[in-house]
């Protein structure tokens, strides 16, 4: 499993922005092939949202990326100054 966290600012006044974009993105993505699921999360007072999507494979989800990235920039343009960082991480696999 891989996931991809991608942090967003957020002005607090663009907070249905932000909402609107987020079921946006939870209706989008799982059309892609490894998609598994993905969270969001914000904290106002910090001016930062995030998101953290999970994926099959690195390979999936970076072909993804690549389709939705224009959606991204939009998005990121729509609730705050239009910056946001994005990176992946494996995920540890530990016996239960």
């Amino acid at each position: 499993m891989y996931v991809r966290m991608t942090t967003f600012d957020i002005d607090p006044n663009y907070r249905s922005n932000a909402e609107s974009f987020a079921e946006i993105f939870q209706h989008r993505l799982p059309k892609y092939d490894g998609f598994i699921s993905i969270e969001f999360f914000y904290n106002l007072e910090r001016g930062i949202a995030k998101s953290l999507a999970k994926w099959e494979s690195e390979e999936l989800a970076v072909a993804a990326l690549e389709d939705f990235s224009k959606s991204l920039d939009f998005a990121a343009q729509g609730f705050g100054s239009g910056n946001y960082e994005s990176c992946g991480f494996n995920v540890f696999e530990v016996a239960a």
